[in-house]
């Protein structure tokens, strides 16, 4: 099939994302946010099915305000095309995956008030590509990472709402787009 863009946001769609999605091999962008879609691993993108895999071609994923929990997988970088991975207002109980360092095509990455927890990998410094970062409203901890001074064009970052502690990293004030 052909298809390289399906967007069925607010559809009210319920249930499981159909592992069948990886079959749309051309796909370019999947959006099925605002739905009632659920899922307790996150199963169309483990590695272990053909899913992410077939979806080599993705640049946009957005799957917010949807019922997916449990952890995101390390398995998202199989996704190297990606440039938008909006994953906000959902219920995942894990850590940011260490695999989102290796999105270089990474543009733009949405987890707000997604009851993400734990620390902000140091991985996040080598988003080049990055623009957007919103981490607003989470469980996060500890400090910002000093390599986000790397992150030569972002515009727009949230960190509020979180427990974060610690200075504000020097480098921060110094991204000229922010």
């Amino acid at each position: 099939m052909n298809l390289q863009m399906l967007y069925l946001d607010a559809s009210r769609f319920n249930g499981s994302i159909p592992r069948s999605i990886g079959n749309l091999s051309k796909l370019t962008h999947l959006s099925l946010g605002e739905n009632h879609l659920k899922s307790k691993t996150f199963a169309f993108i483990q590695s272990k099915l053909p899913c992410m895999s077939a979806l080599s071609n993705l640049e946009g994923l957005h799957l917010w305000d949807n019922n997916l929990s449990g952890s995101s997988p390390d398995s998202i970088s199989n996704a190297s095309k990606l440039r938008q991975l909006e994953l906000a207002q959902n219920f995942f109980s894990g850590l940011i995956p260490n695999a989102l360092g290796n999105l270089k095509s990474l543009q733009v990455f949405d987890v707000s008030t997604s009851k993400i927890r734990g620390s902000i990998r140091i991985e996040i410094g080598s988003l080049n590509n990055v623009i957007a970062l919103d981490f607003y409203g989470n469980e996060l901890s500890g400090s910002i990472p000093r390599k986000i001074r790397r992150l030569k064009n972002i515009q727009y970052v949230d960190f509020g709402g979180n427990k974060l502690q610690g200075p504000i990293p020097h480098g921060l004030c110094g991204l000229k787009r922010l």
